[in-house]
């Protein structure tokens, strides 16, 4: 599932701030017919390398970035480029510099592995809905509300210090 690159490249500009060092993850990475699936992860200044790494050959069925920006030197770890990663390579809360986006996040509670069914899917939208609604009247800006395939995420706009355990405390 790549998506349409025209819209990985909108959703960089949200979701990504200028200049900004960010992490990308590739779920599903098979280098060839047969090939056991693994995950790849980069660093990026440039969401462009991203996307033009994303749309190279090689197959893959997921991808996510980390939404707050990190700590400029994490880019000498794999710039601007994707490869193979172990499970305990990648970013942690440590690498965060600033918190830019309060991620809300919308599933039905389903053992590990299990995708939703449709209407959990439907339902969890709806969820993330009311809440966006709520939130709203209740004076926060306007906020990023988009499907996982399973549930919802509900992205909000903030602006704090990453050592702040406020989005901890809210979560």
């Amino acid at each position: 599932m790549r998506g349409d690159r025209d819209h990985v490249e909108r959703a960089l500009q949200v979701l990504v701030e200028p200049g900004a060092i960010f992490e990308a993850r590739i779920l599903g990475v098979k280098r060839g017919p047969g090939s056991r699936p693994v995950i790849w992860n980069g660093y990026f200044d440039d969401p462009q390398a991203l996307v033009r790494a994303l749309y190279s050959p090689t197959a893959w069925y997921g991808a996510y970035v980390t939404l707050n920006p990190l700590n400029p030197e994490v880019i000498n770890r794999r710039r601007n480029r994707l490869d193979y990663c172990d499970r305990s390579e990648g970013s942690t809360d440590k690498d965060v510099t600033s918190r830019y986006w309060l991620p809300l996040d919308f599933d039905a509670i389903r053992p590990t592995g299990v995708s939703s069914t449709d209407e959990e899917h439907k339902e969890a939208l709806a969820m993330a809905r009311r809440v966006r609604d709520a939130l709203l009247a209740a004076g926060f800006p306007q906020m990023v509300l988009a499907s996982s395939g399973n549930g919802a995420h509900l992205l909000v706009r903030i602006d704090w210090p990453a050592g702040t355990d406020l989005v901890k405390r809210i979560l």
